[in-house]
Formats: C-alpha cells, sequence, structure tokens
C-alpha cells in the first residue's frame, strides 16, 4: 500500500511545554539590551514605552537552526495603533545590515525569519503615516541563539499522515540527534508514558551520525518520546535527560486486529477521524487542553499565521428553528409569557398553556390548546413569543428561553426563528461539544463559533426567514438546552463569557473562517484539497493531538463495510472487482478513489467530500480497503 510511509512528528508549537522545539525569541524596544541564559523558558513582550507611544513585539525564547519562527509587532501611540513601516536589522561585523521592512497597520506587524545562525537583531522604526513623531527613537537590539538537540522522532506507520498501528505490531523508531546542525555522538533512551504520567524505559540505543532507530512491540495506544542519556562529541554543551534534551513526544494509537473476514461480495473500508478534516481538531483541541496548552495556543496551532483578538460583537442573529410539524405547538414552563401579533397581546401564556401556529395562506393563525380543542386567537404575518420560563416546540431541537421566538410563513408552512444576541444567547446555546470538556478546550470552541457565526450572519436565508441554521449546515443549535445541561451546563457558558468578543484573526488583521471538524486522521487538511478556495490560515499541519488517547476521541480508528451492490451503484458500474485510493491530499484524505468492474471498466469519484457521501464513511482519510 502506497501509504506506508514513514513519516516525523512534528514538533509541537507550545514552546511552554517543550522548549526543544524550534522557538526564537526578540526584543523590540527602547534602552533595553537583554542576553537569553540557554534554559530560559518564558518570553515577556518587550515594549518601547516613551511620550509619543510604544511598541511591542510577542516572541517565543528559542530557534532551530533553519527554523521559520513568526513575530508579531505592536505600534501605538497615546493608545492609539499606528500605521507605518518599520526595519529590521542584523549586526554583521561592526555595521547593521537591513534583513526586511516590515508593514504595520492599525498598529499591528508581522515578522518573519529564517534563522541560519545566532545573530543579533534590532527593530527600527521607519515611518508613520498618522504619528510621524513616533519613529524618531533607535530601538533595542536583541542576540537570538541558534540551537539544535534532539530534533526528530519518526515511525513508519500502518498509513500515511496517520500515527496508529494494530495491536502487537512491531513499530520502528527513528531519533535523529543534531546540536547545531552537527550530528551527535551518545546514547539515548526511548520512553513510553505510564498510566500515572509518569515515563518508563522501553529501549536504549547508541547514536551513529546522530541517529538511532528502536524496535518495539505496540500493545496499546500511548505516547512515546526519546530523552538523551549521554554524547561524546558535544560534553558539557547538551544537558542531558533534561526537558531540553528530549524529543518532541510521538502519540501512537493501536486499534484491536479486526475479527473474522470480509463478508463475500462486501469491502471493508477502513480509517481514522470524523469530517472534513480542515481547520481545528475538536477532540485534538481536549488533548491539547489536557496537556496544559490555552485556548489561544491551541487555535493559533490550527489556524496558521493567526492570532487572537477582542473586538466588539454586538449583533442579534435569528436562528432557524426546524421543526418537522406543520402546525408547531408552543409549550410554555414557568413564568407567564406573551404572544403578540404588532403591539396587540393576543394571549398571556403561563407554565403547561400551550399555543399552537398555522399556516393560513400568507399569515400565521394562533390559537390556544386545552382538553376542548384549539380556540382562535387570531392572525398576522409575523408572531412574536416570549417568556420569562421556557418554552418548547414539538419537532425542534430544544428549549428556548433567552431572546424572542418568531413565526412566519414561508412556502405554505409555519417557520419558526429564534432571535438572540450573537456574543451571548446564541453562543450559550451551541452543542457542539460536551460541556465536561477542559476550560480551554471549551473556550477554544466558543472563539471558533464566534468566527464562524459573525462570518455566516451576513444576510438573512430566503429559505428560513434566519441567519443561522440551528445545524450542521450552520453549528447546532439546542438553546436553553445546553445552557441548562445538568451538573456541566454553566462549564460551557463561563467559557463563553470568558472570551467575550474574541476573535481569530489573520495577520492582517482580518477576521477568518474558522472552520473545524470532530478530528482529523493524524493531520489537518488544506482548504483546497476539499473544498476549492486556498485559504493561508487553513493549512495543513501535523496533529498527533487528535490521535492522543487522552482525547477520549472514539474514531482514532474505524472501519465500515460496504457491499458490492451499494459500492457500484456510488460508481455507476454494474459490479465491482476491485477498489483502491489512486490519490491523497497533504492530509492523507483519498481525493482519488478507483474502482475497476469485472469487465475492467475504471471509474473514479475525485474530491474528498465526494468520496466521503459516496461511502457514507466517517472521513475520507482512508488507511485501508479490504476485499473478499
Amino acid at each position: 500500500m502506497s501509504g506506508l510511509v514513514p513519516r516525523g512528528l512534528v514538533c509541537d508549537t507550545d514552546w511552554m511545554k517543550q522548549p526543544h522545539c524550534r522557538l526564537i525569541a526578540c526584543a523590540l524596544g527602547l534602552g533595553l539590551s537583554v542576553t537569553l541564559g540557554p534554559l530560559a523558558l518564558a518570553a515577556a513582550p518587550v515594549t518601547n514605552q516613551t511620550e509619543r507611544g510604544f511598541l511591542h513585539l510577542q516572541a517565543p525564547k528559542y530557534a532551530e537552526l533553519d527554523s521559520t519562527v513568526t513575530n508579531r509587532i505592536h505600534w501605538e501611540v497615546a493608545g492609539k495603533p499606528v500605521n507605518g513601516r518599520v526595519q529590521v536589522q542584523q549586526r554583521s561585523g561592526g555595521e547593521w545590515e537591513e534583513v526586511a521592512t516590515v508593514r504595520v497597520r492599525s498598529g499591528r506587524g508581522t515578522w518573519r525569519t529564517d534563522l541560519e545562525g545566532t545573530g543579533v537583531y534590532r527593530v527600527v522604526p521607519v515611518s508613520s503615516s498618522n504619528y510621524p513623531d513616533a519613529v524618531t527613537p533607535p530601538s533595542a537590539t536583541r542576540k537570538i541563539a541558534a540551537r539544535q538537540a534532539i530534533s526528530k522522532v519518526s515511525a513508519p506507520i500502518v498509513s500515511a499522515a496517520s500515527y496508529f498501528t494494530t495491536q502487537g505490531a512491531k513499530v520502528t523508531f527513528t531519533a535523529k540527534w543534531l546540536y547545531r546542525g552537527k550530528r551527535v555522538t551518545g546514547s539515548v533512551r526511548l520512553q513510553v508514558a505510564t498510566a500515572s504520567n509518569s515515563w518508563k524505559t522501553v529501549g536504549r540505543a547508541k547514536t551513529v551520525r546522530g541517529r538511532a532507530t528502536f524496535k518495539v512491540k505496540v500493545n496499546r495506544s500511548a505516547k512515546y518520546r526519546v530523552v538523551g542519556v549521554s554524547t561524546s562529541s558535544h560534553k558539557g554543551r547538551i544537558k542531558v535527560g533534561s526537558t531540553y534534551g528530549s524529543s518532541p513526544i510521538i502519540a501512537v494509537g493501536a486499534k484491536a486486529r479486526a475479527g473474522g473476514g470480509v463478508p463475500k461480495g462486501s469491502f471493508r473500508i477502513r480509517g481514522s477521524g470524523y469530517g472534513h478534516g480542515v481547520g481545528m481538531s475538536q477532540y485534538g483541541a481536549q488533548a491539547q487542553a489536557k496537556a496544559g496548552r490555552s485556548a489561544s495556543q491551541i487555535l493559533t496551532f490550527y489556524y496558521s499565521g493567526t492570532s487572537v483578538v477582542t473586538r466588539e460583537v454586538d449583533q442579534v442573529v435569528k436562528v432557524g428553528i426546524g421543526i418537522e410539524s406543520a402546525s408547531p405547538v408552543v409549550t410554555f414552563s414557568g413564568d407567564a409569557g406573551e404572544v403578540t401579533i404588532g403591539d396587540t397581546v393576543l394571549a398571556t401564556p403561563s407554565g403547561g398553556e400551550k399555543i399552537r401556529l398555522s399556516a393560513s395562506g400568507s399569515e400565521v393563525s394562533v390559537g390556544r390548546v386545552d382538553s376542548g380543542g384549539t380556540t382562535s386567537l387570531g392572525s398576522g404575518g409575523t408572531v412574536r413569543l416570549t417568556t420569562d420560563g421556557t418554552m418548547t416546540i414539538n419537532g425542534a431541537r430544544g428549549t428556548y428561553k433567552r431572546g424572542y421566538l418568531e413565526a412566519s410563513v414561508i412556502g405554505g408552512r409555519v417557520n419558526v426563528v429564534n432571535a438572540v444576541s450573537l456574543d451571548t444567547a446564541y453562543l450559550y446555546g451551541l452543542a457542539e461539544v460536551p460541556s465536561s470538556w477542559a476550560p480551554a478546550a471549551l473556550q477554544a470552541q466558543a472563539i471558533a463559533a464566534r468566527n464562524y457565526a459573525v462570518m455566516g450572519a451576513n444576510g438573512l436565508k430566503p429559505d428560513c426567514a434566519c441567519h443561522l441554521y440551528d445545524d450542521t449546515r450552520s453549528q447546532v443549535y439546542t438553546g436553553w438546552s445546553k445552557e441548562n445541561e445538568a451538573n456541566y451546563g454553566q462549564n460551557w457558558k463561563a467559557a463563553v463569557d470568558a472570551t467575550s468578543g474574541q476573535l481569530v484573526v489573520d495577520g492582517d488583521g482580518k477576521m477568518i473562517n474558522a472552520y473545524y471538524s470532530s478530528s482529523s486522521g493524524g493531520r489537518t487538511e488544506n482548504s483546497e484539497d476539499v473544498w476549492s478556495a486556498a485559504l493561508p490560515y487553513l493549512r495543513s499541519v501535523d496533529d498527533p493531538w487528535s490521535l492522543d488517547p487522552a482525547s477520549g476521541n472514539p474514531n482514532i480508528s474505524w472501519s465500515k463495510t460496504i457491499t458490492g451492490a451499494e459500492v457500484a451503484k456510488a460508481f455507476g458500474l454494474p459490479d465491482v472487482a476491485s477498489l483502491r485510493v489512486a490519490g491523497r491530499s497533504t492530509g492523507g484524505n483519498a481525493t482519488v478513489l478507483e474502482a475497476t468492474s469485472s469487465s475492467g471498466t475504471v471509474k473514479r469519484i475525485e474530491r474528498a467530500e465526494e468520496i466521503r457521501r459516496a461511502l457514507g464513511t466517517k472521513s475520507a482519510h482512508i488507511t485501508g480497503i479490504e476485499v473478499p
């Protein structure tokens, strides 16, 4: 199978947890000179504060040789953002040479640098269109140290872009150990995480020309790492056995061997992940949160080149309430409510009372339901229902309390929307992840959902007179039902409140489409490999978190058996003798699925989402196809 490709675990961007990663630091400010210690773990923002304003740059502290690192500039005067340019310079001998000119828009700028060696840099203000006096101060300098330790651990796993294998299978791990670009001679240990979160050594090997290999029988899903033990070629320069002298963690999922054979005339599809795989993985976010990462770190991991900002989100949205009944009944509970048409109050129902809505031409007919039947109360083009208690509608997915319900007639049927504040009530009602999850995962979900809602609520949809649907066409919305969940509902509400107004923006400060799905198969997808548009913030990234057992992800691996007749129908063939993945995306999704009939006719289904729909699988991350 072509998917048998050795793949290394890309180092986690969480530099607070893994200081061995490819990290960088630099400073920007007035009269400030900083020398970094080799084991410094946190970077405080550096500020150039004068009466004219301040310059601020946030960056991690270490960089691995040949790595590319993004740093962000913040420039303000008197609390107002500056528009202008700054110049990044590097010292060469006794002179300063320009390496980049950065444009600052609305007080924000980005500087990306490829670190080819240790150097000294400074940032100099050049020009400002709105605060000319802000460009006169000199800048501070900082030494940027390039280092390398154990830089990569890889294992040839069963399928490309995935980190899982079959229980009992032997896996070869390969460790690459470099220091400042030179191979390290020494010894390393392979360790596995135990149930108590300690590390147990399962193998020891010598590094030959900077490489060591381990063969391990994998009996369970687990996390592995390699730790430096001793070195003869770089004595005193590498602190072995420390966090700095250890590798990134690689998570391996072990799935049970399939029992029995494939039924005759059928195909068994094996895969990993759930959903389209673009953007944030919800289960991956949960694993990262449990590992101590913040919501901002989670989001910027999945959305490339972005940051989290706070803005005012003052918007009321109408959410379409999908109901099956042609004449839905609204049941009131708790305190009294009110049913109105314009300024006319038709009824003030209290707990237990029911109001029936039905289409009468282009108007909504309102009736009170009791043991004697339905009593007409009146009709109008738009009916509004409010309550201090709660309202339920037969056929709807939730219970409603916040905002108000509004009924009208569309296509001869009653249409109901829930009008609520986007930044509070709408988000309170989203049922996208369990409320029992870790706080940072809930906060990351709340921020992504806010982005999704703001970007999606750009006009009323004619089929529902709503901005957003209450299902997966937009986001799953259950209103008060989510907020009122037993034991954990307030956890979700707290996550929404803690992130009020927070949004994910790109390097130019523009809000992004924060797409997300349940989980990837070990690597997320480029947007153009699933849909059509190539968006710079929706890039494929290695996502071992989705396969981390700590995530609780039930779809680390899955299988589905499909009859030959079903496959033949999907391809428009009389029968199917063979089925194979003929093309893959960067993230590992199947992008070309090829079927061959018994007569030799070959047909293809292309694009990941088309393949997923055709086969009815949880994702297009297909790792194997078994035939009878």
